[in-house]
């Protein structure tokens, strides 16, 4: 249609411009240049033919009444065109928040700990409405909409993800391919006036396409109380559009089990309430608690080891005082704690010390090529060298082992990212939902 239109407005510059006349003999060489460099570019052929459009508007006056005509006609569907490429545009965007596969195989269990009822109501959110569409035919309905709240660090993207993970692995048997697109407000944010309504709509749209191909969809909304907050008397129009744009498109899935919509949020006392009338399932994910955090800083301190087993070089007794001290940390802050400890093992190790030539190399360093292998000296070993001297002869550093006092150390500077206000707030208002229930 466009290379159509491309040869309607050379014909008419031809015949109304001079500048345009001396292409006379060369217009079909000249189109087919345009095919060749511009097919592929839908963006660029429209950018191109608003230009000759533009030329045409500048011998208006001498064109005759059926130039015009034509003139005003291809005008039209120039914008129509422009319309449609920038509505196409947005789907591709949307397109590229689909997480690939990649992105979710390598969440594990170990990663989302102490949340076991948070992830069965999950499962019964998605996997259910999904995997067994015929059970909502009878006039039951799924979830509208799930909503994920707690204090920042606590899991909530990534129990999102793990959930859709086991889904997807369920789904391979009836042929279905789950999508996962997870989206923030940056994604759908426009300088253009009515371009975060065009996100929204491209967003809910592309899970209409991926349904139509049997690909059920999982919308992930992060941070969604920023694009809908609790409305004021000081809220502009443009505001006020955004959300009945995303209550509208929201209000479509309905009747479609196959379009699941999970927001997540720091602060639920900030959503609107029309947002919140929507998103029927609400699942609190806490602060870990005390068996939570055990485990997580086992499995940090040692790989493959069950919440259960010894860890080498702690005493029970070490353990226990790290799970008191970390009575405020989120899951991420544990991990930014055991991560920050981990680095400082290594400045120690690499802070001036002398190495000895380690004889028997570990099944992991076996594995990723390491054979000649250095590690920290001590009194007993004799023939110890310098830093620059295993490094002139080659050798690799044993990775440092991570011992009490350093996580002690770390501490200091490594504290919880959650006050207590911040978590008191959540649960006051988690609490007075529940009062009105």
């Amino acid at each position: 249609m466009e290379l159509k239109m491309m040869g309607l407005i050379i014909n008419l510059l031809i015949a109304t411009q001079p500048k345009w006349q001396r292409f006379i003999a060369e217009r079909q060489a000249l189109l087919d240049l345009l095919k060749t460099k511009f097919t592929h570019s839908g963006k660029t052929i429209l950018a191109l033919m608003r230009n000759l459009t533009l030329d045409l508007e500048e011998c208006k006056d001498s064109a005759n009444d059926k130039q015009v005509e034509l003139l005003t006609c291809m005008k039209k569907l120039t914008e129509e065109d422009s319309d449609i490429g920038e509505e196409e545009e947005l789907k591709e965007k949307m397109r590229s928040l689909v997480l690939p596969d990649s992105k979710l195989v390598g969440i594990k269990r170990e990663d989302i700990i102490g949340i076991d009822d948070a992830i069965r109501s999950m499962r019964e959110g998605i996997e259910y409405a999904i995997r067994y569409p015929y059970l909502f035919e009878n006039g039951h309905k799924p979830w509208k909409g799930i909503l994920l709240y707690g204090p920042p660090g606590s899991g909530k993207t990534m129990l999102a993800k793990y959930v859709a993970k086991i889904v997807k692995d369920d789904l391979q048997s009836t042929g279905k391919k789950l999508v996962f697109m997870n989206v923030t407000p940056a994604d759908l944010a426009s300088k253009y006036f009515g371009g975060t309504e065009k996100a929204i709509k491209a967003m809910f749209d592309v899970a209409r396409e991926n349904v139509k191909k049997n690909k059920p969809t999982v919308i992930f909304f992060d941070e969604v109380d920023s694009v809908m907050r609790r409305r004021t008397s000081q809220e502009t129009e443009t505001v006020r559009r955004v959300k009945t744009m995303f209550l509208t498109q929201l209000d479509g899935f309905e009747d479609n089990s196959q379009v699941v919509f999970i927001g997540a949020t720091n602060t639920p006392q900030d959503i609107d309430t029309a947002l919140l009338r929507r998103m029927e399932k609400q699942i609190f994910i806490d602060l870990p608690h005390s068996d939570a955090r055990k485990c997580m800083i086992k499995h940090a301190l040692q790989a493959n080891i069950s919440c259960s087993e010894h860890v080498d070089g702690f005493t029970d007794n070490q353990i226990d005082t790290l799970v008191k001290d970390t009575e405020m940390y989120s899951a991420a802050d544990i991990a930014t704690l055991m991560r920050s400890a981990y680095l400082t093992a290594i400045s120690d190790m690499l802070d001036d010390s002398n190495y000895y030539e380690v004889t028997t190399a570990t099944v992991e360093e076996r594995n990723v090529g390491r054979s000649r292998i250095v590690a920290l000296c001590s009194t007993n070993h004799a023939d110890c060298m310098t830093k620059k001297q295993a490094l002139d002869l080659g050798y690799s550093f044993r990775a440092p082992r991570v011992d009490f006092d350093i996580i002690k150390k770390t501490m200091q500077v490594v504290r919880p990212t959650v006050d207590s206000k911040t978590l008191a707030s959540i649960l006051e208002w988690k609490n007075a939902r529940e009062q009105n229930i």
